[in-house]
């Protein structure tokens, strides 16, 4: 057995060029070292320098057959019958003894004495053995104990003590071998050395439980430490990750009818293969209906083992990616159990796919990759990445690209063929591919077929006719097709399932097409029975009605799919784009059901949605919901603009886009928000003329109310009027261009901020009836207090301030002290913001203070929605030069709007700014260089404009200036952020600011922003 010895354990374990064994912890030989200095006399008394120079495995192997062979010659081999067994255990007990062997000369000195007197008697070998045995099994334990518990005295103290103990066994066995009559059983020689053995045996077996005692208490006390460190930490956790060990988050289950495309699957997994080394990421680009998502699909469901987290994303817009988001955070369980807006969501699951690998990210009919890149992309160096999308250019922009081309004849007629089990002979064949010609080898147009064929029990060659030959032909040519390519036979294929539909079935499909095509909660398809068979039916028994002659038919016709979430039983509905342009398109030749179906829409989505306050207050609540109906919404408005001639829109239509048009608002959306207030607007003037026609006794178009009704009628189920919903249409588009916009911009926002204020009078000099007058004065207050901030954005801090000082009057007549509180607020801080103008620094920061001392008493001083607010408060203090009571106030604001808004969102930039600018005014740069680093790496995603990043640039150059002074491409930076600043001054400003001379660089670089982004200088420039 001897002979086996691995010889690799000596280089596993070989020591280093200090002498010493990295596997023992360094405590141990530390006090390994201390005994050896107190066992110093001893030592050099017994002389062991002849085994000095024992350090390997391959020595002590050597030694120990040399034990073994002296013992089979010995006269008192008998006697040595007991050594046999711990002599052949040797080899594992190598493994213990290593770490003294390694450790130290002496050491191993010491094991040597130790086996060289097994050799030599009977009795003290075995005893001698026995201890060795033990002890080599134990202390490798020990000292595992203390790498475990460092710094823990008491351990060390009997560690010690047993160190102590065996150094005194091994030493006391060489002097019984120097003794010259060690072989005669002479009680008075060999006595006091075996009772020496006792004692020390006795020592450590009793240190052993002292150890083990103390090893035990110190593992409860660890034990302990660390429940209560979890126990602290809980309540402070944002998000309590739950996350499941896998996760397939796709939207529709496997295609058992898939046919060809093997080289492109192998493709894929090529393109993404090494996904947990780099990230890889792949696009498939083609027409429209050629198959790419179903491609994307198959390899999910034919890859899902290589994979442990698979999610999709649909990426036709912001909003349904946010979406899409918002749903793998909720799979993962990363919510913290607060409604979060989606900004804040979209964050955490892109943190968790940063931190995490072994993930697969399909973006599904991606339209725009700048947003992608900037808002969702992971920035990892991890995971697989899956594009599809019409676009041909995505390919520049992914690590490898599949342009995916029709299916192959045989391909598209074994397809086809699946659906028509009846249909297997030659000339069925033959037909089949005839079929599949005539729609492209399109797969989805295969499929749509094939369904109808089978659904219908229709003669696949009278399809083919009709496809042929339909009187029908100008239909079967898009308007759009350099868009799509060649989106010809789309309509015709749809065209026949969905003319095969009962009214219920093609009711809901109608309204479908006026939705997001994805993502369609079964509620907003409800409908009931026909009279005579609802009267008939329990609730429970008309659901099933509805899931028989609405969602089964639409399955069955392949127009939709159908999945239930995990976490809600309702069944959500999608509609493939290319059904939905078909059923769009035939809704066109008949104007009536248009009108239908784009009433159906907006009237089960506006039942859903929250409504904005009547008096304009700010809401940061709701964002749950509107986050699901978002999509919809933008839906039917690009209905209403692609049909504006056939289709009259609502009064629900109206209310539906303000609502929206706030939640846009309060999230800093600009574009959206912009686009829909504009829209809405445009409803609000159409309405305005239907009001009209009826005052006159005109014909009314559909939509519009029956001609008896007044216009006091017809606002009896709704808020406001067309002129009020038109003022806050224009309030919150002006409000975006604040909050997120700049002197570029900043035209637009005073172009609709007058048309708010003349609105908010006429509507004033309209008003007849009591219920709506207070209301309509609020709002006109309101409108005075936008128009003072929107002078004072521009600099015009003395025209301001009669505007607001005018608000205020009237609000203290019309509110009360306990609600609407936020209206007091932004007139004060106003006005703060004008004291700071006229120099009167002393008056303005109690003005500030009063004014959110109202939001306290409503809020709470520590409300989220407070804190938010309070950003504008130390902005004053800022300004007036007290940035040690600024910077506290300005942190607080950051806190709150990451948690409303999310880190990067264009508010929570701004308050980083804020804090950035005053840790420079403070001194401490470095702090203040991290702060605005991070604001410049977030921009992009923040959507953070172009006067915001030229501010933050020259703020850093100033910054870096004074850490490194002999880096001149910071002199360079400044001077680079002046000149582009004064060219945007020589274009947008106005007056004196259009020429900067004479004040603070940065007075001139806060008057590019708007005052949401936080100034503070306020300087008053008379114009010449």
């Amino acid at each position: 057995m001897l002979d086996t010895v691995d010889k690799s354990r000596d280089e596993s374990v070989a020591v280093d060029p200090d002498g010493e064994n990295p596997l023992i912890p360094k405590k141990c030989r530390v006090l390994w070292a201390q005994t050896i200095a107190e066992k110093r006399d001893a030592l050099l008394k017994v002389s062991p320098n002849r085994a000095l120079s024992i350090h390997s495995y391959q020595d002590l192997e050597r030694s120990a057959k040399l034990i073994q062979s002296k013992a089979k010659q010995s006269k008192i081999a008998r006697a040595l019958v007991k050594l046999n067994p711990f002599v052949m255990r040797l080899q594992s007990l190598l493994s213990a003894v290593s770490m003294f062997v390694q450790s130290d000369p002496t050491y191993s000195a010491l094991i040597w004495g130790g086996l060289l007197c097994f050799s030599k008697t009977a009795k003290a070998l075995n005893d001698i053995s026995e201890l060795l045995d033990d002890m080599g099994r134990a202390m490798p334990l020990f000292e595992q104990y203390m790498e475990l518990y460092p710094g823990n005295e008491i351990l060390e103290s009997i560690l010690l003590d047993i160190y102590r103990s065996y150094a005194s066994t091994l030493i006391n066995a060489i002097e019984f071998l120097q003794m010259k009559s060690w072989w005669k059983p002479i009680e008075s020689v060999l006595g006091p050395i075996m009772q020496n053995f006792d004692t020390e045996k006795e020592s450590i077996t009793k240190s052993i439980v002292d150890f083990e005692r103390q090893t035990k208490l110190e593992h409860h006390k660890e034990s302990s430490r660390h429940y209560r460190l979890v126990q602290d930490a809980l309540p402070q956790a944002e998000i309590v990750s739950k996350t499941p060990s896998s996760l397939f988050l796709v939207p529709c289950p496997r295609n058992s009818r898939f046919v060809g495309q093997d080289r492109e699957l192998k493709f894929l997994l090529e393109g993404v293969e090494g996904a947990l080394k780099s990230q890889r990421s792949c696009v498939i680009h083609g027409i429209g209906g050629v198959g790419k998502t179903h491609l994307a699909l198959e390899f999910c469901h034919r890859h899902r083992d290589r994979f442990q987290f698979i999610f999709w994303v649909d990426a036709q817009n912001e909003a349904t990616i946010s979406g899409s988001f918002v749903r793998i955070a909720e799979s993962l369980s990363l919510h913290d159990g607060t409604k979060a807006p989606g900004p804040r969501v979209v964050e955490v699951a892109r943190q968790w796919l940063c931190q995490n690998s072994g993930w697969l990210l399909i973006f599904d009919n991606v339209e725009c990759d700048a947003l992608i890149r900037n808002r969702f992309w992971p920035p990892c160096q991890h995971g697989a990445i899956i594009l599809t999308s019409q676009r041909t250019d995505l390919r520049f922009e992914t690590d490898s690209s599949l342009p995916l081309e029709p299916l192959a004849d045989d391909d598209g007629s074994k397809l086809l063929l699946q659906y028509l089990p009846n249909h297997q002979n030659e000339s069925d064949l033959e037909l089949a591919r005839q079929l599949s010609r005539e729609v492209d080898k399109l797969p989805l147009l295969l499929v749509g077929l094939g369904g109808f064929i089978s659904e219908s029990y229709a003669d696949p060659q009278d399809v083919l006719n009709l496809l042929r030959t339909s009187p029908q032909a100008p239909s079967l040519v898009f308007s759009d097709e350099a868009a799509h390519m060649y989106p010809r036979p789309i309509e015709p294929v749809f065209q026949l399932s969905i003319d095969q539909l009962a009214h219920p079935s093609r009711q809901a499909v109608d309204t479908m097409a006026m939705l997001s095509p994805d993502d369609i909660p079964e509620r907003l398809l409800l409908t009931d029975p026909p009279g005579h068979v609802s009267r008939r039916l329990s609730k429970e028994a008309q659901s099933m009605w509805f899931t028989k002659e609405v969602r089964r038919k639409l399955c069955s016709r392949h127009l939709i799919n159908v999945r239930r979430s995990e976490t809600n039983p309702q069944c959500i509905y999608s509609m493939h784009r290319s059904v939905q342009r078909s059923v769009l398109s035939m809704l066109a030749n008949d104007p009536r059901k248009l009108q239908l179906a784009f009433n159906k829409a907006v009237s089960v989505v506006y039942s859903n949605l929250p409504r904005p306050s009547a008096i304009m207050v700010p809401h940061l609540e709701g964002f749950d919901l509107f986050a699901k109906y978002m999509p919809h919404v933008l839906s039917i408005r690009s209905r209403y603009v692609q049909f504006s001639d056939e289709i009259v829109p609502t009064q629900e239509f109206a209310e539906m886009l303000c609502s929206l048009a706030a939640y846009l608002y309060e999230l800093g959306l600009t574009s959206s928000c912009l686009e829909v207030a504009e829209t809405g607007e445009q409803v609000c003037r159409e309405l305005s003329r239907q009001h009209m026609r009826l005052k006159s006794g005109l014909p009314t178009p559909p939509s519009s109310p029956p001609p008896d009704a007044k216009p006091q009628t017809l606002r009896g189920h709704f808020t406001l009027s067309p002129t009020t919903l038109a003022a806050n249409l224009a309030a919150y588009g002006a409000g975006v261009i604040w909050i997120t916009g700049g002197i570029v911009n900043r035209q637009k926002g005073h172009e609709m901020t007058e048309r708010v204020l003349k609105r908010r009078k006429e509507q004033m000099f309209h008003s007849i009836d009591e219920l709506h007058h207070a209301e309509n004065e609020n709002l006109l207050a309101n409108g005075f207090n936008d128009w003072a901030l929107q002078l004072i954005n521009e600099g015009r801090y003395k025209e301001a301030k009669p505007f607001s000082e005018k608000s205020l009057e009237m609000k203290y007549r019309l509110l009360g002290k306990k609600t609407n509180q936020f209206q007091f607020f932004i007139s004060k801080i106003l006005l703060a913001f004008v004291f700071l103008s006229e120099g009167r620094v002393q008056d303005a920061p109690p003005m500030a203070l009063d004014a959110i001392d109202h939001i306290q008493r409503e809020k709470g001083r520590d409300a989220p929605f407070t804190l938010n607010y309070m950003c504008y408060v130390a902005d004053v203090w800022a300004a007036s030069g007290n940035y040690s009571k600024a910077l506290p106030l300005y942190e607080s604001s950051v806190a709150a709007r990451s948690q409303l808004f999310g880190q990067t969102n264009q508010a929570t930039l701004n308050g980083r700014f804020a804090v950035a600018l005053c840790l420079y005014n403070l001194g401490e740069y470095a702090q203040a260089s991290n702060h605005v680093n991070q604001c410049l790496k977030q921009k992009g995603a923040a959507n953070w404009g172009e006067e915001h990043l030229l501010r933050a640039r020259y703020l850093l150059a100033l910054i870096m200036q004074n850490l490194n002074d002999e880096d001149k491409s910071w002199h360079m930076q400044e001077t680079e952020t002046i000149l582009h600043r004064n060219a945007l001054l020589a274009q947008y400003g106005r007056g004196n600011w259009a020429r900067p001379a004479g004040h603070s660089e940065f007075a001139y670089f806060d008057y590019l922003v708007n005052i949401h982004a936080g100034r503070t200088s306020f300087l008053e420039l008379d114009d010449m």
